[in-house]
């Protein structure tokens, strides 16, 4: 070691600050992301809640009684007579479909006809007749759908006359009186 070189003393110490504190905009980003989360969580909670309600009412009824509480009330409501043809049609074939999928598990409602059709067609679920029943109404329903074909009000009338007796001949038999009655107090 040279003795030229002298040995220096220590300096002290340095403050180094690692973070440095967030601006006001990366707070605020923060705080609404926050707030954003929270009102999202309690809207999902609330439509939950509702949904809860409502779905113990709804499975009280068996398919067949709320298909055909429903046909009754779309009756009542008159819509053949002022030709509200469009809006008839695709009520009762939601009807006619929800009670599908209720009373047999197929999902008729998220399907197509043609795809509907298809899925029942080797299915032992319903007869021949029913089958064949089912295909026409659908068939009928399409053409008001989506064709923009205008039926007579006789038409409409047979088509709520074949949705009852659908359901009327596909509800279950194996029901007795007192099960029915438990199913709606």
């Amino acid at each position: 070691i040279p003795e030229e070189a002298e040995l220096q003393d220590i300096r002290g110490p340095i403050d180094i600050s690692l973070s440095k504190p967030w601006p006001w905009w990366a707070w605020l980003i923060i705080g609404c992301s926050v707030a954003i989360a929270i009102i999202a969580c309690l809207l999902i909670l609330a439509n939950r809640r509702t949904e809860e309600a409502t779905l113990p009412v709804a499975q009280l009824l068996s398919a067949d009684i709320e298909a055909m509480a429903a046909i009754d009330k779309l009756e009542s409501e008159q819509l053949l007579s002022s030709a509200r043809f469009h809006i008839f049609y695709t009520r009762l074939s939601t009807i006619v479909r929800r009670y599908i999928e209720r009373r047999f598990s197929v999902m008729a409602p998220e399907r197509t006809t043609d795809e509907f059709l298809r899925e029942i067609r080797h299915q032992a679920i319903l007869s021949g007749a029913q089958k064949d029943a089912l295909k026409s109404f659908l068939r009928a329903a399409d053409m008001v759908k989506f064709a923009k074909h205008e039926p007579l009000p006789q038409e409409g009338n047979a088509a709520l006359l074949g949705a009852r007796q659908f359901v009327e001949q596909t509800r279950p038999h194996e029901l007795d009186e007192s099960n029915q009655i438990q199913e709606v107090a």
